[in-house]
């Protein structure tokens, strides 16, 4: 039971935090400092969940981004998870694979720019990655089975060929198996299936085999550029007829009579010229005889004849193009320029393709183009179409050529798929950010522009994420771009949000000919990269003049913060995260910023809640980025945040530490006037209910709007709390108590209480506080 006083003020955490901008005007029962606490569904003040542990360590940079990837094996159904994070040196780009623990620095095949913002976009199964200053890298799954045979400081390895490892690199594969023996060991390649190899884990076996399945990502450049010099052709030398001797004719026979003849069986199939008609050769019985597919119409007479003995026929000449082919992903690069072949009413001529050994070759064999995809026109046409046949490219700058049959000259030889000359492009340079919506990928570029490619269904030819057409019908402008994001729109269907130094803008229409970019009724002092977010449908956006905003509607999220908000400097608003994110009992708007003037980095986080009443926690963490991963064995959501330090952590899971260091939640209420401005009033008790009273909760005292916590003339008064005697216990015995000496001041027409938490890693949380002042009642919930 409490003790007796005139006027008790009771405060739990049913009205958040409040903003400091005017503490005067501060409700009572509400908090000028909320800090590293969270207030639950009985208005409780919680200790909130820790960083927890680090999950792993990408580099001693700051983590920019970070981003599940979620491959699924087509063949098996087999899903493998990654989580990538992006930093602005070393390799650049890190995955993990093992729940955080482990980070692999990615093997790219270019050197990265320093100075761009990476952007991951997960799509048709691949993960894509763009900066801003370098071609977009894709990434894919790939693993190989590794089993070294022998055992020593060098191990000669057997692997499903070709292994995913080059030389030079070092990969650490965890669970592999030996006898009597189970760590890992870090392989480095030394050569082809050749490896050197060292244990952890445990002491290095004396016998047995090492086998395990290696999991990890293969990265490439985006795309292929297309060839740029057409193929060469030739007629082959033995084209010219044979006419040895005369053929004897009989009208309306298809006989054919050789006279000093040495007829073959290869005429068969082939064209004769007899008397200046053509002809077919049906089929050939020997040296002087052979049938005509049709009967001779001309006097019966012994004639001159040439027998074409070439795979082709055509009035006007074929047409032929080539394009490098990525058989791993099946893709198609645009092709070169188009060759005709100039020699025009020719019989039985064979035609020799030959592609020019070049550097180009060698560059698209590197990047997985191994292979080369000819197109040609059909029988006296002149559309492109492909060939069911493709060659081996080669990196060794040698010729490649390809001689026609009479069964590939045929039509019948040719597939459906036509050429691709503008549609299979490479992404074009300077992509900032990029998202895959409706079946096609969108990327937004430095020079102002928004591209988009072919959907899956208008793509027949490679594949349609990574074919960026050239055509002005595939871009849009958009002024001054900063970013960009996929939400709800405000009606049934999503749209593509663009975020602009200028405001918001969206593009809508069904296909490339009606999109189109359309001013959003937003603000018009424009957003920033990575500083908004998609919260069921609806835009949350950070803007320049600070303010955190929710549209359709254009609700002001941050005006009960706007004090701090005002903080974060204008050079670091590159730097500001928001992320939502929703599991479990949580749903809430995650906004770490710098917190104050002098901020290098994210410092702080404040937290909305979305569930009921807007409550706001502030979080004595920053975090650079933040991602929602899906916990690969349980479906389960998880926050994953990274920062300044490349540290990677799991937020909300249920520690109650940082980094393993316990942190102390201070709650800190707003100026209390228990009477009106003129009066003054004494505290005479501080009460607090809590959920265990094990640990030190400390308090303090300031009167007269003391701000200094340290001054000495009585106004900031610090003490701890103390169990409260039994007899006025609260029921489940967690009532701590304070009650002031008759030396200390305590009489003042304003009061302010600060506590502070116990360094503890545990679940804490305060249930109410009452203060008791000597004065008429008063309530405030």
């Amino acid at each position: 039971m409490s003790r007796t006083s005139d006027l008790r003020i009771v405060i739990d955490g049913s009205m958040g935090l409040v903003s400091n901008v005017s503490q005067h005007s501060g409700k009572r029962g509400s908090f000028v400092q909320f800090r590293d606490v969270i207030t639950d569904v009985a208005n409780r003040i919680v200790k909130r969940d820790g960083k927890g542990p680090t999950l792993g360590n990408v580099s001693g940079n700051e983590v920019q981004t970070m981003q599940e990837f979620v491959f699924t094996d087509n063949a098996t159904g087999t899903t493998y998870t990654y989580v990538l994070g992006a930093i602005n040196a070393g390799t650049f780009i890190y995955a993990t694979i093992n729940s955080g623990a482990t980070w692999g620095g990615q093997t790219l095949p270019i050197t990265p720019t320093p100075g761009g913002r990476w952007f991951f976009c997960p799509a048709d199964n691949r993960i894509f990655a763009v900066n801003g200053r370098d071609p977009m890298l894709v990434g894919s799954q790939a693993y190989a089975s590794i089993a070294i045979t022998s055992v020593g400081t060098t191990a000669t390895a057997t692997s499903s060929a070709p292994h995913p490892f080059a030389t030079g690199e070092t990969v650490t594969i965890a669970g592999s198996t030996i006898a009597a023996y189970n760590g890992s060991y870090v392989i480095t390649v030394t050569g082809t299936n050749t490896f050197t190899y060292t244990f952890t884990g445990g002491a290095s076996p004396a016998t047995g085999n090492i086998s395990a399945t290696v999991q990890r990502l293969i990265w490439r450049l985006a795309g292929q550029a297309a060839p740029t010099v057409a193929p060469l052709y030739s007629l082959a030398t033995n084209d010219p007829p044979y006419n040895t001797g005369t053929v004897s004719m009989t009208n309306g026979s298809a006989a054919i009579l050789g006279i000093g003849t040495t007829f073959t069986a290869a005429m068969a199939g082939k064209r004769i010229s007899i008397n200046g008609v053509m002809y077919t050769i049906l089929s050939w019985t020997d040296a002087t005889h052979m049938t005509l597919t049709a009967n001779f119409a001309e006097a019966t007479a012994a004639y001159s004849y040439n027998v074409f003995r070439g795979v082709g026929d055509w009035l006007t000449g074929p047409r032929y193009c080539f394009s490098f082919y990525n058989p791993t992903t099946g893709h198609s690069s645009n092709v070169s320029p188009v060759l005709l072949v100039t020699e025009t009413n020719q019989f039985g001529r064979t035609v020799t393709i030959t592609v020019s050994g070049s550097a180009e070759n060698t560059a698209a064999y590197n990047n997985g183009y191994t292979q080369i995809q000819l197109f040609r026109s059909a029988q006296n046409a002149f559309i492109l179409v492909a060939l069911n046949e493709k060659l081996a490219n080669n990196n060794t700058g040698a010729a490649i050529t390809y001689v026609e049959t009479a069964v590939k000259f045929a039509d019948t030889y040719l597939v459906t798929d036509l050429a691709p000359f503008d549609s299979n492009g490479p992404p074009p340079a300077g992509i900032s950010s990029m998202v895959f919506h409706q079946d096609r990928a969108w990327a937004l570029t430095i020079d102002g522009r928004l591209r988009f490619t072919l959907a899956a269904f208008e793509q027949p030819f490679g594949v349609a994420v990574e074919s960026w057409p050239s055509p002005p019908q595939f871009s849009r402008q958009v002024p001054q771009p900063s970013g960009m994001l996929v939400v709800g729109g405000s009606s049934v269907s999503e749209t593509i949000i663009i975020q602009t130094a200028r405001g918001d803008y969206s593009i809508d229409g069904f296909d490339p000919l009606t999109f189109r970019v359309f001013r959003l009724k937003t603000r018009y002092s424009g957003g920033f990269l990575y500083s908004a977010t998609s919260v069921d449908g609806t835009l949350v956006e950070f803007y320049r003049d600070k303010r955190l905003m929710v549209y359709p509607g254009g609700d002001d999220l941050g005006i009960a913060i706007q004090d701090k908000l005002n903080n974060v400097r204008d050079s670091l608003l590159s730097k500001v995260r928001l992320h939502w994110f929703a599991a479990s009992e949580w749903n809430a708007i995650f906004l770490s910023v710098p917190s104050t003037p002098t901020s290098t980095a994210n410092d702080y986080t404040y937290v909305f809640t979305l569930d009921g009443d807007l409550n706001v926690a502030e979080w004595n963490a920053g975090f650079s980025c933040f991602a929602t991963v899906h916990d690969a064995a349980t479906g389960e959501l998880q926050l994953w945040a990274g920062d300044s330090t490349g540290a990677a952590y799991r937020l909300l899971g249920g520690a109650n530490q940082d980094a393993g260091a316990n942190f102390q939640p201070v709650v800190k209420t707003s100026i209390l006037r228990p009477l009106a401005a003129e009066s003054w009033v004494e505290l005479s008790y501080v009460e607090l209910y809590v959920n265990d009273t094990s640990g030190t909760w400390a308090g303090r005292i300031f009167i007269h709007e003391q701000a200094n916590a340290s001054a000495t003339d009585g106004t900031a008064t610090s003490f701890n709390f103390r169990g409260a005697p039994y007899k006025s216990q609260s029921a489940q015995g967690k009532k701590l108590e304070w009650v002031p000496t008759h030396s200390l001041r305590m009489r003042s027409e304003a009061v302010q209480l600060e506590v502070t938490f116990p360094s503890q890693n545990a679940a804490l949380w305060i249930e109410q506080i009452v203060l008791g002042f000597k004065g008429a009642e008063e309530r405030v919930g």
